[in-house]
């Protein structure tokens, strides 16, 4: 029985073929990096996320890529060897720092995604306050200022209130999202123990029994004219009071 040639077209199908799964393969051995929307399907697929995030871009910290995507049900943050989900609330925006913080150029990041349609702009507000007291040769802070006065030894002198507001410009990512960094300029002036505070998780989450800093990050969303569409909030549960 006669085997059928390939026509040209065929021929040529096949050759296309042969060659994308070639250069897959030494892409593969080379050690390129993938596409980020490749390596962030990767991610959800290994933590058996489903259904797959909407891509919605990358941040670099500290020359790390982290990849962001967004379900109807959380803000997913990935990169090699980590992953994390932040529950999303209803079907409006979501606020949430990336986890990491960049040591070599001292910058926060901050994701805001699934802004509301006709969004042009978007504005970011970090507050921060503590209560701050020094005790001979070192010194101690907290979200409350009990937690300062049961100290021992006690304070040299009465415990001081600490707040520092920041206000951040988005950088446009894809399908809506933006990001805010906070960098050695805006934190000038105040040490990097209070800031690095501000990317934990945990310090919104319920993670310490009483906060080292109160923190609360509002995000707002702008059409071209300026007018607002939309926000999105997030702190800590302490509350302000002094």
């Amino acid at each position: 029985m006669k085997r059928g040639k390939l026509g040209r077209r065929g021929r040529i199908f096949r050759n296309f073929l042969l060659a994308g799964v070639l250069g897959a393969l030494i892409w593969t051995c080379a050690g390129w990096p993938v596409p980020a929307r490749w390596e962030l399907r990767r991610l959800e697929r290994e933590a058996f996320l489903s259904p797959h995030s909407q891509f919605q871009g990358s941040v670099q910290v500290d020359q790390r890529e982290w990849l962001v995507g967004l379900t109807p049900r959380w803000l997913v943050m990935g990169r090699q060897n980590e992953f994390r989900l932040w529950p999303r609330e209803g079907d409006g925006p979501v606020l949430a720092p990336i986890p990491e913080w960049a040591t070599a150029g001292r910058e926060i990041c901050v994701v805001a995604a699934g802004a509301p349609q006709g969004t042009a702009s978007a504005q970011l507000t970090v507050e921060v306050s503590h209560w701050y007291a020094s005790f001979g040769g070192s010194s101690s802070y907290s979200s409350q200022r009990e937690d300062i006065l049961r100290s021992w030894p006690w304070p040299d002198s009465s415990p001081e209130y600490r707040s520092e507001t920041v206000t951040l410009e988005g950088e446009p990512m894809e399908e809506g999202a933006f990001q805010f960094v906070l960098g050695e300029e805006e934190m000038r002036g105040t040490g990097d123990y209070i800031w690095r505070h501000v990317e934990e998780w945990g310090l919104y989450q319920g993670y310490y029994q009483i906060s080292p800093i109160n923190c609360r990050l509002t995000a707002v969303f702008y059409d071209e004219s300026g007018r607002e569409l939309d926000r999105a909030e997030l702190q800590n549960a302490e509350a302000w009071e002094r």
